[in-house]
């Protein structure tokens, strides 16, 4: 949706603009939009089609796939790099992920060219390679926030490689500068995203209320803190069983082994990288636990990471069954076990991939052939899909206001109240899918009879009805005077 009204001509990149908040504008305090705004651009030479957006997450996942073995050729060796690629290339998650309009493919592509820019950096001293970690990083972490926990590994690369050179005037400056620099730009962009949520309708800040906070710690207890949630998607389709077993291994095998060769050959490596690497992922969990469950594809770091771990597991175990003989047999070793992980995968990825939006993308579309482009609909439920495709500005209901409030949800006075306030903005569609988020579907609503559907069965015209859900049509709001004589609220 913010790359299409980037496309429809509001093309300034600070402004990131939905179309569920009513008539306009509804900017939104968001994430730096890169791969929307690339979308967008593609827009006017290919069409807007879904596809063209996947294609730039697919774009930046391969990037990625090739940051991580440069990366891990740094940290580790050549072997270790290789493997860990292959696996990040065929790991369920990944794959999943980063076919899907969505920042988190590009963010793990930038902050891990970061840190390997970072790693080079540090091996090489050669400043342009800091340059280019703090501008790259520095994009990573704008095109989503939560990247900004790779700070603790890069720590202890440079301590690592560096040691007390690290502290040497010319060279500890030059590290502040590129540290500050990052942390200057990622607040102001943050800053800015706050202010826009807190000054256009619908008032939305992408991420407020998923955090951890004292109020909620007690909750997040209660509900083992989500581990078991964690761990059903872990073992369900991100990683799957073989994977997990992989970073155990890669967890508990050392690889000080590796450091002892590699320093006897004048080789500079950071043998617990990707363990320094898991260690920011359990603060991320900590902090937003909540948030990585219901929206697991926020989960999208640890898979670098399993990759790496179970590349470092499997070149690992290999050496230690073969020894450095039978090169062939390990390599074959190697590539079926990939294979496997891969036909394993791609079976558990199946669920996945069910049309769970079907029905409100055919009301959406079925809303865009009947209504005027100037038309506001109001679609119950709060996923966007439905407005989206109706290629009209609208809201979602409930509103955003009460999303976080006991005002709604209550499907009797409160909700008959925001939906008047709805109509009277100038709503003239009413859509009720019947694969909503949460919010009742439109068979739910009828067969419950709640004062809510009894209002929407009064005032308004049934359009349209089909398994997909229900189409209303709103005729103008009455006039005062009108309003007095109309009854609002079948009694």
């Amino acid at each position: 949706m913010m790359a299409q009204n980037f496309y429809r001509g509001h093309w300034n990149i600070l402004y990131p603009e939905v179309a569920w908040g009513g008539p306009g504008p509804n900017y939104q305090g968001r994430e730096f939009q890169i791969v929307t705004y690339i979308a967008a651009n593609l827009y006017r030479v290919l069409g807007q089609h879904e596809w063209v957006g996947r294609s730039v997450a697919v774009a930046f996942g391969l990037w990625g796939i090739f940051a991580l073995y440069q990366l891990t050729r740094r940290v580790w060796d050549d072997e270790r790099a290789l493997v860990s690629a292959a696996l990040m290339s065929v790991l369920p998650g990944a794959v999943f992920i980063e076919r899907s309009f969505l920042p988190d493919p590009a963010m793990v592509a930038l902050v891990i060219t970061g840190l390997w820019m970072l790693v080079a950096y540090c091996q090489t001293e050669q400043r342009h390679y800091l340059v280019l970690a703090a501008l790259v990083g520095t994009l990573g972490i704008l095109t989503k926030l939560p990247g900004i926990v790779v700070g603790l590994p890069a720590v202890y690369a440079i301590y690592a490689l560096l040691g007390r050179r690290a502290l040497e005037r010319k060279r500890l400056m030059a590290l502040l500068a590129a540290a500050a620099s990052v942390l200057i730009i990622v607040s102001t962009y943050y800053l800015w995203a706050r202010h826009l949520s807190l000054t256009y309708p619908p008032y939305h800040f992408a991420g407020a209320h998923k955090f951890v906070s004292v109020a909620k710690i007690g909750k997040w207890i209660k509900h083992s803190y989500f581990v078991p949630d964690v761990t059903r998607h872990l073992v369900g389709w991100m990683w799957t069983l073989p994977v997990i077993v992989l970073v155990v291994i890669g967890l508990i095998r050392s690889p000080l082994e590796l450091q002892k060769s590699e320093c006897e050959r004048g080789s500079r490596r950071a043998p617990w990288f990707f363990h320094w690497f898991g260690v920011a992922l359990l603060i991320q969990f900590f902090v937003e636990a909540q948030h990585l469950v219901e929206d697991p594809q926020n989960m999208h770091l640890v898979n670098p990471f399993a990759a790496a771990m179970g590349g470092q597991a499997l070149v690992s175990v290999s050496e230690w069954i073969y020894g450095r003989r039978y090169k062939s047999l390990r390599v074959a070793g190697l590539i079926g076990i990939v294979a496997l992980i891969a036909l394993l995968g791609r079976q558990q990825l199946g669920v996945r991939y069910k049309p769970s939006y079907e029905h409100s993308y055919r009301i959406g579309t079925t809303v865009s052939k009947i209504a005027d482009s100037n038309d506001l609909i109001v679609s119950f439920g709060l996923n966007p899909v439905t407005i989206y495709y109706s290629r009209l500005r609208g809201w979602l209901f409930p509103p955003t206001e009460m999303w976080h409030t006991p005002r709604g949800w209550d499907y009797g006075q409160d909700d008959i109240d925001a939906l008047k306030s709805l109509w009277e903005q100038g709503a003239r569609w009413l859509a009720i899918s019947n694969s909503n988020d949460e919010y009742k579907n439109a068979r739910d609503l009828k067969e419950g009879r709640s004062e809510l559907w009894k209002f929407i069965e009064t005032n308004f015209e049934l359009y349209d009805e089909s398994e997909d859900g229900m189409i209303f049509r709103l005729p103008a709001y009455p006039s005062r005077s009108t309003s007095e004589q109309r009854v609002f609220v079948a009694r």
